[in-house]
């Protein structure tokens, strides 16, 4: 290891071993290690941002029910009544999966928890569009309320936990991505939905002079 002074009174040491720079402050004698706290640094912002990422995409697929649910009524062929059990199961597994959630995270391995919830949600949201019956749309939404409750509960401990006081604006910036997957959702779905077909107001009434009319017709024809 080499010394060297500069002109504001630090002491730089340079290590051949270990490739760092390590400065002591003449002043107070504190020693620091520059490239450790920025690779440190480099690794928090980038797993933040990964779970940004998982963030956004959660509030896509979250945003999704409420604008696709006349199609998924269609696909399970249910009423709506029958169909909106759909949010009941979805959120039924979300108080289960807030439970999980904060166990998983203090029991077992961080990022394995992470990689197995995000693994799961993905092949549940893959599987739902092939789901034809109701049991199967319950249970496949009711996987994702686990996971996303899971998620989320581990993802808020996780921000605390590496950005301790300064974790305030990362956990806001973390809805607000929630929020940026929630508003473009719909928007991008909407092209993909089921075409809408309006009637007059006055087409009930009229529907029914009509089916007046045609009894009436099939009386006669039995008539004559």
């Amino acid at each position: 290891m080499s010394e060297k002074n500069d002109s504001t009174g630090k002491q730089i040491f340079y290590s051949s071993e270990t490739n760092e720079t390590v400065i002591e402050n003449g002043s107070n004698g504190k020693i620091q290690n520059k490239n450790t706290d920025n690779t440190a640094n480099r690794h928090r912002i980038l797993h933040t941002f990964c779970i940004f990422i998982c963030i956004l995409a959660m509030g896509w697929r979250n945003a999704l029910i409420g604008p696709t649910l006349p199609d998924i009524r269609i696909i399970i062929d249910e009423n709506l009544a029958t169909a909106s059990w759909i949010f009941t199961a979805k959120s039924l597994g979300g108080l289960l999966g807030a439970i999980c959630g904060g166990f998983a995270y203090d029991r077992f391995n961080k990022i394995g928890v992470f990689v197995v919830i995000v693994i799961i949600m993905g092949i549940s949201s893959a599987v739902a569009p092939w789901c034809y019956h109701l049991a199967a749309m319950l249970v496949v939404h009711g996987f994702h309320g686990v996971c996303a409750a899971s998620f989320e509960t581990a993802a808020i401990a996780d921000i605390a936990l590496v950005w301790k006081q300064k974790a305030g604006p990362y956990l806001q910036a973390m809805q607000f991505a929630f929020s940026v997957g929630a508003i473009i959702s719909p928007l991008v779905a909407e092209p993909f939905l089921a075409k809408t077909i309006t009637f007059p107001a006055n087409f009930e009434r009229f529907f029914k002079c009509f089916n007046v009319c045609a009894s009436v017709f099939e009386t006669h024809s039995e008539i004559y």
